[in-house]
């Protein structure tokens, strides 16, 4: 980055770079339940197939 300005105390202000830094603690990943979400989607799909195969009986 570069900014070039003038100031009412001196002739010029230059700034050539800039830096950003970010302190902070990290924190661990939290677990993804995804067998049991894939477990329940399954279980769900399930349900709804026999549901229409008991309908398509009767």
């Amino acid at each position: 980055m570069w900014f070039d300005e003038e100031t009412w105390f001196n002739d010029s202000f230059k700034l050539y770079s800039a830096k950003l830094e970010i302190y902070g603690m990290q924190t661990a990943p939290t677990a993804n339940p995804e067998p049991a979400t894939m477990m329940l989607l399954g279980l769900g799909l399930l349900g709804i197939a026999g549901v229409s195969r008991k309908k398509a009986y009767f």
